[in-house]
């Protein structure tokens, strides 16, 4: 399935929810790969090769080979600050990255694989 913008010299830039592990096969059958990315509602930004400054930006390691960028707070503080709310307020709630593969998908309806991605945040 082809982007009709491409066509146009328009750069299409998806903008998900999503993970960058969910993002990817939609990408690449959208032929889109040579595009910047935004994922997991603006806390990853994908940048491709040709999008990267050359001096301050590394090449990236993943299947995508992106550089990764990450504007918002630290996931790791985010995790802290929400097991403090747990104990203090004494609030009950489940991250996804706590649930199994299983009960992500009992509870999205996702198939494995991408109730496996769906979980695979960047840190």
């Amino acid at each position: 399935m082809a982007c009709p913008f491409k066509a146009d010299g328009v750069p299409v830039i998806p903008v998900t929810s999503k993970t960058r592990a969910e993002l990817l096969p939609l990408r690449e059958a959208l032929g889109l790969t040579a595009t910047p990315f935004i994922a997991e509602n603006g806390a990853v930004i994908g940048l491709p090769p040709g999008w990267c400054h050359a001096r301050l930006d590394r090449p990236g390691s993943g299947r995508d080979g992106v550089v990764i960028k990450h504007p918002g707070v630290d996931v790791g503080f985010i995790r802290a600050r929400l097991k403090v709310w747990r104990e203090r307020l004494n609030v009950q709630f489940t991250r996804m990255g706590e649930l199994s593969v299983k009960e992500v998908m009992e509870l999205t309806g996702l198939d494995e694989p991408r109730a496996r991605d769906a979980r695979q945040r960047e840190e």
